[in-house]
């Protein structure tokens, strides 16, 4: 998915223009979003990236991401330092209780049944609606979607993996 409304920038050397997307091997635009609102900026900038591959331990969006690689090149466009891995987030940030959850917390879930990394935390994602247990968030899954993709915690597999909501922007 590639958003037709760009933002405009101060820096135009950070816009990839959509012509050229389609010729960098369906690398995404980075367009630098300064709305005034950093939560929105960082939502807006994580959706361009929908569709970009799984790939286990990367981090860019020529490689592909995993779910904590993900995390770590969008906070990291807007200078926030972020762990690279999903397991250092469980003392990482402010814990907050989803239900007062805004956008552009993160939340956290447990590994799926088949890792065995003995991590409490497993996977990752960028809250992009204010809906408590019924938010929508996006993130790199390995699942079914292979890639960036936006989904529901109230779905029953994110439901029961869910541990909790943390606040890193604030």
């Amino acid at each position: 998915m590639v958003d037709d409304n760009f933002s405009d920038s101060k820096d135009s050397a950070d816009v990839v223009q959509k012509d050229d997307v389609n010729s960098q091997k369906n690398i995404k635009p980075t367009t630098a979003f300064n709305s005034g609102n950093k939560r929105e900026d960082v939502v807006s900038f994580a959706k361009q990236y929908i569709g970009t591959k799984y790939s286990f331990a990367c981090a860019t969006p020529e490689e592909g991401f995993d779910c904590s690689g993900f995390l770590y090149y969008i906070y990291s466009h807007f200078g926030y330092k972020v762990p690279r891995s999903s397991a250092e987030y469980e003392f990482f940030g402010k814990e907050v209780p989803i239900q007062n959850a805004n956008v552009g917390d993160l939340v956290l879930f447990t590994p799926t049944e088949n890792d065995s990394t003995g991590a409490r935390i497993g996977h990752i994602g960028i809250l992009i609606n204010q809906k408590g247990m019924n938010s929508d968030f996006i993130h790199s899954s390995s699942g079914k979607a292979n890639g960036v993709t936006i989904s529901q915690l109230g779905s029953e597999h994110y439901t029961k993996r869910f541990v909790k909501a943390i606040n890193i922007m604030d």
